[in-house]
């Protein structure tokens, strides 16, 4: 994931939230790997998220790779990678796994 440029947004650190969602329609969650609770801005909706990334920006266009470690095995499908910040959706990535 390439976090684009901004030159509104301050600099610093910034956290985002990666929620993986499954051929089912389920969030890909593992507590113990990071997996969590966030609430949408919008709507106040509960929303499970799969990983939590933290790192610095300077406004300039970043690459981001965010690793996992799956507990069991992945089903065949597709899947959505949705990322979030401050509640917000940023962008949705869908890719298959076969």
């Amino acid at each position: 994931f390439e976090v684009p440029q901004n030159l509104v947004s301050d600099p610093g650190e910034k956290t985002l939230l990666l929620r993986v969602v499954s051929p089912g329609g389920s969030t890909v969650a593992v507590a113990a790997e990071g997996s969590g609770m966030f609430v949408l801005a919008e709507s106040g909706e509960q929303k499970q998220y799969t990983k939590k990334v933290s790192f610095d920006y300077d406004q300039k266009p970043k690459p981001l790779c965010v690793y996992w470690q799956q507990t069991s095995a992945y089903a065949s499908g597709d899947y959505t990678a949705i990322f979030y910040q401050n509640g917000y959706e940023l962008a949705t990535i869908p890719f298959e796994l076969k």
